[in-house]
């Protein structure tokens, strides 16, 4: 008979379940594939529209076909990265085996020192993970999970730490900035912006219906490059400009768009 499993959490991208006193983190893709699926199948109806000779009196053919392009590179790749992390592994505390399987790594829990949830704060919202200490390095049990979840998050953590015989009671909060993920995501979309612009519709220029100048829309990108590597840099970029209104997001968005406009701009041919 199939051991019985118990689901002792359950969120969009994450599921933590119990078997036998092993408790396995999945992580669930449904969401990333889904969402890879529409962007690239609107993508790819972009591209038609393009290709129908109709479709401008609408948009510019070369705009259409540029945004389908985009929409089909980042549709792939969210699907590709769904895919990557459906057929990861899941993370597995095993106590009868003594062992904690993350990826390709395998911790015995001998080496474990505690486990901690940490918030993380990220344009302006907190976000709060489970992590492992161990002697190799920290290992993520549960991603970034909304604030409002963190008294399931620390009922989990109690449990984990009831199974591995860990004494704690309140878990300490470490918190930093997230900075990675907000850069390398400006990072990406700025180069693919910038270079697919530059091939495919290097001469489109945003103006108003009739207008007699305006502003090319390519370089825009090279500006999402520039703001990734400020992150990179230290500059909270991003929290500046998602996060609550204030002086210095007004002053970032008028410098940002400011230099854009002036450098890009340009008369319509006509």
């Amino acid at each position: 008979m199939a051991a019985s499993s118990r689901v002792i959490y359950e969120a969009a991208d994450t599921r933590v379940t119990v078997t036998e006193g092993r408790l396995v983190f999945e992580r669930r893709t449904t969401f990333l594939l889904g969402l890879g699926a529409g962007v690239l199948g609107l993508g790819l109806g972009f591209s038609a529209l393009a290709r129908w000779g109709g479709a401008e009196a609408l948009l510019p053919g070369s705009f259409l076909y540029w945004t389908g392009t985009l929409m089909v590179v980042l549709g792939g790749l969210n699907l590709l990265l769904g895919l990557g992390l459906a057929l990861w592994p899941a993370t597995a505390v095993d106590p009868a085996a003594g062992t904690l399987v993350a990826g390709l790594r395998r911790i015995p829990l001998s080496e474990l020192d505690g486990i901690d949830v940490v918030e993380t704060h990220f344009g302006g919202r907190t976000l709060v993970r489970l992590v492992a200490r161990s002697r190799q390095g920290p290992v993520r049990l549960l991603g970034g999970q909304d604030a409002s979840r963190r008294a399931e998050v620390e009922a989990v953590a109690t449990q984990v730490r009831a199974a591995l015989g860990l004494a704690g009671g309140t878990s300490p909060a470490v918190t930093h900035a997230a900075r990675a993920f907000p850069a390398a995501l400006l990072l990406t979309l700025g180069t693919l912006w910038a270079a697919s612009g530059r091939l495919m519709a290097p001469d489109l220029v945003l103006t108003v219906p009739q207008g007699s100048v305006g502003f090319r829309l390519w370089p825009f990108g090279l500006w999402l490059v520039a703001l990734g590597a400020m992150e990179l840099l230290g500059f909270q970029v991003h929290s500046t400009l998602v996060g609550s209104w204030s002086r210095h997001r007004v002053l970032l968005f008028v410098v940002v768009m400011g230099s854009y406009a002036l450098v890009c701009w340009t008369r319509v041919a006509g």
